[in-house]
């Protein structure tokens, strides 16, 4: 639909043509499950290990954000909220020793006074296993002569390695036969 400007013209939308940030693709697929968690966005949740140093990123997770939902609950401030963080049982003590430093830097990044307490919960954290490649079957003879007769046209070595990697990639993920 053309969007009409102040001159009473008609212009088309622009829409953004060549390379995005994945970000971009995926943030706004995301954004709706950190909400659900009191998050914001994903961008804390991302950028958590900067936040909270190479001494905790891996015995560490924040969990969800708590915001007061009335100003006359105990202790309740109607500026901050309540950020809970899972935190391995042999880092909970050291952590809970730094939680100032890292309750000030989680506020600097956020931008204004968001987090007023932090909630430690101990426990075994949960992180998804990197996939492991698929194991590819051995090419037979024939298909490994096929494939080279298949890139001899091509002059440049680089190029030639690649193509013959990923040859050897599909035809070793399929079943032989």
């Amino acid at each position: 639909m053309p969007m009409v400007n102040d001159t009473g013209k008609s212009r088309k939308k622009k829409h953004r043509r060549g390379v995005r940030p994945l970000a971009d693709l995926i943030g706004a697929t995301l954004d709706p499950i950190c909400a659900r968690r009191g998050f914001g966005s994903a961008s804390l949740l991302s950028w958590w290990p900067d936040i909270v140093g190479p001494d905790y990123e891996e015995a560490t997770f924040p969990e969800s954000i708590h915001w007061p939902k009335r100003y006359d609950q105990r202790g309740a401030d109607a500026t901050t909220a309540t950020l809970t963080v899972r935190v391995l049982p042999s880092h909970a003590l050291f952590f809970q020793h730094e939680l100032p430093q890292v309750l000030e830097r989680i506020n600097q990044f956020l931008g204004y006074q968001a987090i007023g307490r932090v909630r430690i919960v101990q426990g075994k954290i949960s992180r998804p296993e990197s996939e492991q490649r698929p194991q590819l079957r051995p090419l037979s003879d024939t298909e490994s002569a096929e494939l080279d007769a298949r890139l001899t046209d091509i002059s440049e070595t680089d190029l030639q390695l690649s193509l013959k990697r990923l040859g050897a990639a599909i035809l070793g993920g399929k079943k032989a036969g």
